[in-house]
């Protein structure tokens, strides 16, 4: 018996191992955000990404500190016998792409399907359980969890300044094809940075996030902010006369989101300077101390051990515009 124990103990040892063993990973199925948190927490090489996630990375100050990405291979349509070619150890999938995850799950190799409606869409809880789900592959947990604790901190250092201020009614948009889409992270976002999303509740995801003008309109956000989802500018909205009798418009408080390792309307590792960034639009009378750049600076070298420059300061800021190209 207590032989039979010790050979258990050993083999459940030995599945640990090999699991944190993964060195080439494959991330498929339109799991956007997935290889920034590879890439930045841990040793893994990717072996292939979403087309629209190389597009991001090529154009951010991603491409500087990781130039080998211009080599892994990319798509925007998965080729199942094609993926199997690239021998990785891992391949992500996304949970609800039901053909795609069982056919690499039926091909024998081994699989981490990832879902993205966790908590209500809670920008935080979705990012910890992505994390936690990775670690079962490569060992990120201390990162991870430095992470998690930085973003609950942040959560609470605007809860504190915010206690009591009215939320400004704020909206969280993409431009995707001429149309106007918005989503269910902007919730999360500006609840936790002294905004309500004027959306909430009104949006139907099943008409994909689209809304019209009327609407628009009717609701008259008093900040918009932009994804990197999309190529379209503040300038773009601020000069075009259908958006003249809208409040951000006219106040002119209308942001693009900053791009530091991954398009942050999506969980990503940056959340909690974005939420930092975010408060200081929503309320800049309160935060006049705060130095955002200072703060991605410092959340590089901490998180990452990577320095950032002016210049890459400046794009994450102020993100190129072909970034938003998701096709």
């Amino acid at each position: 018996m207590k032989f039979v124990l010790v050979a258990l103990c050993f083999l459940m040892s030995l599945n640990l191992l090999q699991a944190k063993e993964v060195k080439r990973v494959a991330v498929a199925d339109s799991m956007l955000p997935i290889p920034a948190l590879f890439l930045f927490l841990s040793d893994a090489k990717l072996v292939y990404i979403p087309e629209a996630s190389k597009t991001a990375f090529e154009y951010s100050v991603v491409a500087d500190f990781f130039p080998e990405l211009k080599n892994v291979k990319a798509s925007l349509n998965d080729n199942f016998e094609e993926l199997l070619l690239l021998n990785a150890d891992l391949y992500v999938c996304h949970e609800d792409g039901v053909k795609l995850c069982d056919f690499l799950q039926k091909a024998g190799v081994k699989v981490l399907p990832l879902k993205i409606k966790v908590a209500n869409f809670n920008s935080k809880e979705v990012l910890r359980y992505w994390l936690e789900r990775i670690n079962e592959y490569v060992d990120i947990k201390e990162k991870a969890d430095k992470i998690i604790a930085k973003i609950s901190q942040v959560e609470e250092e605007n809860a504190r300044l915010l206690k009591d201020v009215k939320p400004v009614r704020a909206m969280m948009m993409t431009i995707y094809q001429k149309q106007i889409v918005v989503g269910a992270f902007g919730d999360y976002l500006l609840s936790k940075s002294g905004g309500v999303d004027v959306f909430k509740g009104v949006w139907n995801p099943k008409d994909g996030g689209v809304i019209n003008f009327e609407e628009l309109y009717r609701l008259n956000p008093e900040v918009i902010y932009i994804t990197n989802f999309s190529p379209t500018q503040p300038s773009d909205l601020i000069n075009d006369k259908k958006w003249q009798g809208i409040k951000a418009i006219q106040d002119k408080r209308v942001y693009k989101l900053p791009l530091a390792t991954y398009r942050p309307y999506a969980p990503n590792l940056d959340l909690p300077v974005l939420l930092q960034f975010l408060a200081s639009k929503n309320h800049p009378e309160l935060f006049k101390e705060l130095d955002i750049r200072a703060e991605y600076k410092k959340h590089f070298k901490e998180f990452y051990n990577l320095e950032l420059n002016d210049m890459q300061l400046e794009r994450i800021l102020y993100p190129d515009a072909r970034a938003g190209d998701v096709k």
